[in-house]
């Protein structure tokens, strides 16, 4: 009972830490993919379909194995709970206060990812007459908005901690090439994605100009850069990613840093 109270609070050391990200990933990712092969003859395509797609029951998406993709994103949110504790206490020893506010965005971000498992992007009515997509939506706003708070907040701290304490626990390098990846996805895809918005203006007049029918800004985009799904979907393996190579490079002990 006391080992998977410890456990259940992120109370451990980097050997166990790997073992548990390693166990997690796996069952994580065998649903992800499972779905992914299994998706319909149409196929998916990171380049046409968004993530969410895999756990969509809507009959152009994923009418029969949605659900793996409902508990992957489930379990991923509720498993990630003892990550948050264990990345809270090593960051305590920069600040405390720091470390509780970026450990918040961690947790809303889990949150976030479970509740897409539960609510898909699907038509569809809850009970209090609320759209099942509309929902999923929001709470995957939540998650991906939580999770990369957390990631700028941490890197904050990192650096001021770099900055401050020339003898700090953490080894700094080891952080950059998780950032390196996330920034890059992101900002890459927030690049085209707002070129788009000019591409797509100059398409439209384009169509209105030879009396053709004005493309849709959403659909026109698919299989090419502007694509939102490409980026999404980038972005996504980006941050989960982010969050094992994060934990892993955490100081193994506990610092006995002044955290303010």
């Amino acid at each position: 009972m006391e080992a998977c109270m410890s456990l259940a609070l992120g109370d451990f050391d980097r050997s166990v830490l790997r073992r548990y990200l390693a166990v997690v990933s796996a069952l994580y990712w065998s649903l992800i993919l499972g779905a992914l092969y299994l998706f319909p003859e149409h196929k998916f395509s990171i380049m046409s379909n968004t993530y969410s797609a895999l756990g969509s029951y809507d009959q152009n998406n994923n009418p029969q194995w949605w659900w793996l993709f409902s508990i992957a994103m489930t379990f991923w949110g509720i498993a990630m709970v003892p990550v948050v504790f264990y990345n809270y206490r090593r960051i305590a020893s920069i600040s405390s206060r720091g470390a509780g506010v970026g450990a918040f965005f961690l947790m809303l971000g889990g949150i976030g990812i479970s509740l897409v498992g539960i609510f898909p992007d699907a038509a569809g009515m809850t009970s209090g007459n609320h759209e099942i997509r509309e929902i999923h939506k929001y709470v995957a706003l939540i998650g991906a908005g939580g999770y990369l708070l957390s990631a700028i907040w941490f890197g904050v701290l990192l650096v001021a901690d770099a900055l401050k304490n020339p003898y700090s626990d953490f080894d700094h390098k080891l952080f950059l090439p998780p950032y390196v990846i996330l920034g890059g996805v992101f900002g890459t895809g927030v690049f085209f994605l707002l070129q788009w918005e000019t591409v797509y203006e100059n398409l439209k007049a384009a169509a209105i100009a030879a009396g053709q029918p004005v493309p849709g800004h959403f659909g026109a985009a698919l299989n090419t850069r502007y694509s939102f799904p490409l980026w999404e979907n980038l972005t996504i393996w980006s941050l989960f990613l982010f969050i094992v190579w994060f934990a892993l490079a955490l100081p193994e002990d506990v610092p006995n840093g002044n955290g303010y």
